[in-house]
């Protein structure tokens, strides 16, 4: 075997083969990439990591936000269809009522909802899901608008919320509108007729807003709004106070001194 054979092809003692791979730090790594690189190296070994803490930054920031600014229940929610108030005015509106009802117990926040605009499919959708919810507790409409919704029964009979000597008071303000209901007249023998002489059923579940100086202070369009109470709302008690509030109609007890 020829010696000189291997002495021409054996690696040196130099050789990059004998050298032990130098180590890199994660800065030099990155420095040495160009920009594919890096960002094919990102996705690989950060990506994920990054993801993680940033679901766990939200969760915790949504955590504190309950813990230290909950958010409160709604007492009153108002629609205003067809009007665009007057935000700042609305606002302190709303929280006149806010402190009013605090006073009675109630602690929430009230929503006067003026995002009800005419002819808009979507917000006949959202007013028509919150009535059959029951979310929704009061309306103020054009009465053109206010005469429709009541011929499906959207609102109560005030007759069966006010007291008489509010009822008394509301006086002229008080409208009627057909209700959706039939009522049967009876026969001349005192029989009923089965239906044949049915009249549409009339209430009184409309108040006349045009002469609250209360309301035409949030700047409304409509030249007579009127207010109802939605027949199938939880809070109508807080509904008849807030037709009060606009209406500046005082309690028995207060106008007595007691």
């Amino acid at each position: 075997m020829d010696p000189e054979r291997f002495k021409h092809t054996a690696l040196d003692d130099d050789s990059d083969f004998y050298k032990k791979p130098e180590k890199k730090t994660e800065k030099q790594k990155w420095h040495d990439m160009n920009h594919q690189q890096r960002r094919q190296y990102f996705r690989d070994y950060y990506l994920k990591t990054v993801v993680i803490l940033a679901i766990a930054a939200v969760l915790v920031i949504a955590v504190m936000a309950a813990v230290f600014n909950p958010k409160q229940k709604t007492i009153l929610d108002v629609a205003v269809l067809e009007e665009d108030l007057d935000d700042e005015m609305a606002a302190a509106c709303q929280n006149d009522l806010q402190e009013i009802f605090e006073k009675e117990g109630y602690v929430g926040s009230v929503v006067l909802d003026d995002n009800y605009p005419e002819g808009n499919s979507n917000a006949t959708v959202k007013l028509t899901v919150y009535i059959q919810a029951g979310t929704l507790d009061a309306v103020i409409a054009p009465e053109e608008k206010f005469k429709e919704l009541a011929s499906y029964g959207t609102f109560v009979n005030l007759e069966d919320v006010f007291t008489k000597e509010e009822l008394k008071e509301l006086g002229p303000r008080l409208r009627t509108f057909e209700t959706g209901g039939t009522q049967t007249e009876p026969a001349a023998s005192g029989e009923s007729t089965g239906g044949t002489d049915a009249e549409t059923e009339k209430a009184a579940c409309g108040i006349d807003l045009s002469g609250s100086k209360k309301y035409q202070y949030l700047q409304p369009a409509a030249k007579k709004p009127i207010l109802g109470i939605v027949v199938n709302s939880k809070h109508q008690d807080l509904g008849r106070e807030f037709a009060k509030y606009l209406l500046q109609l005082k309690d028995p007890e207060e106008e007595t001194g007691n």
